[in-house]
């Protein structure tokens, strides 16, 4: 991600990735142009060694038993191995890490904001 994503960018040059096909097809080469916003997002999308990329960073604190729910509604009973896992190394990020003390805003992602 560094080498092919944050670093471009930072540099005003187009960024050039593959995206994870998660077990499936393997996915189309994503081309990324600078610009004066970019977002990064996933779960570990301000781990510390992206923090010198970032100019600002949002957390956005669910519990565990909504994240679970709510990936099971999308993926299906049968991704439950999978989100079992990914949870579990989810878990030891944010202990590690803890990107919620270390972000410059922390929003709630059990609750309807997006409903108005």
């Amino acid at each position: 991600m560094i080498e092919k994503v944050l670093r471009p960018i930072a540099a005003g040059q187009p960024a050039r990735y593959r995206p994870t096909g998660w077990g499936g097809p393997a996915k189309p080469e994503v081309v990324i142009e600078p610009a004066d916003l970019v977002l990064l997002e996933g779960v570990s999308a301000s781990r510390e060694a992206f923090r010198p990329y970032l100019a600002y960073s949002i957390w956005i604190e669910t519990p565990r038993d909504v994240r679970l729910r709510r990936g099971l509604q999308r993926d299906g009973e049968p991704g439950r191995a999978d989100w079992d896992r990914w949870m579990a190394e989810e878990d030891r990020y944010v202990e590690r890490e803890r990107p919620a003390a270390r972000a410059d805003a922390v929003l709630r992602g059990d609750a309807d904001m997006w409903i108005s």
